[in-house]
């Protein structure tokens, strides 16, 4: 294992390959003078990291010490001039140990686990990399071109319940079935009877064909307008229940009219 201690500043999370994984452990610091202090404070980590025998060693390739600055604020500006200083001085904001893991078992045990410091317990983070975040962005594209080439995405749907479907070609059978109780923890279940959409529609047929006036290889030119005047003369006409289609798809000059009259 190799054990990489060196100060710089922590401006960006250092690039990995895709297989490697970034942990960090930060500690802020208010005063810069007392950085000597947590300095041995990441040392002690540092060693009991390597020391720890839950651990796999194999798994953590570098350990890296690194000290986090920023610019300082902008009121130093004019004495900056003054001193002749070209560059912004930086001051330092905090102090990380970065862990470089090959295996994700081996960062969830140094997340979980605490290093206290002046009566605070301070923990490994993951840090999501630029490049990794945008492998996952990509991935998740081209899950999308997958999901777009397959045809349009589906909902996932959940399982509600289950049913027992039977098909039955006698009125008394189905009378039968459906007066007979199956009982289920506590709970009694009957059949009933599934009313499809065509039957509906022929009971529906069925219950007006006394009072439908079809009117066939009616010309074009015979429209809604023109019929209902001559049907209201033998009866009241349901005025949404007229409509017109024609025999087939290339029959131009013909149509058949149907009409509902009470």
């Amino acid at each position: 294992m190799i054990d990489n201690t060196q100060e710089d500043v922590l401006e960006q999370p250092r690039k990995l390959v895709q297989e490697k994984i970034l942990a960090k452990l930060y500690v802020q610091i208010d005063d810069a003078s007392n950085i000597d202090e947590y300095r041995k404070f990441i040392k002690v980590v540092q060693n009991h990291i390597l020391e720890d025998v839950s651990l796999k060693q194999e798994d953590i390739i570098n350990l890296q010490t690194q000290v986090i600055t920023q610019k300082n604020d902008s009121n130093n500006k004019d004495k900056q001039k003054e001193n002749g200083l070209s560059q912004t001085p930086k001051v330092v904001i905090g102090i990380a140990l970065l862990a470089t893991i090959i295996s994700r078992d081996t960062l969830v045990s140094l997340i979980e686990t605490p290093y206290n410091c002046d009566d605070k317990d301070y923990f490994f983070e993951e840090v999501i990399t630029a490049k990794a975040k945008q492998l996952q962005k990509n991935e998740n594209s081209r899950d999308r071109d997958k999901q777009k080439e397959n045809g349009p995405s589906q909902t996932p749907k959940i399982i509600i319940g289950i049913a027992l479907l039977a098909t039955i070609i006698s009125r008394e059978t189905l009378v039968s079935l459906i007066e007979t109780p199956y009982n289920c923890d506590n709970k009694d279940y009957f059949f009933e009877e599934v009313i499809t959409a065509k039957a509906k529609q022929l009971k529906k047929n069925e219950k007006s064909r006394d009072r439908v006036v079809q009117v066939f290889n009616a010309s074009l030119r015979l429209t809604t307008a023109i019929i209902k005047p001559f049907m209201r003369k033998y009866g009241e006409i349901e005025e949404e229940e007229c409509y017109s289609r024609r025999p087939y798809a290339h029959a131009p000059n013909r149509q058949s009219r149907v009409m509902d009259i009470w």
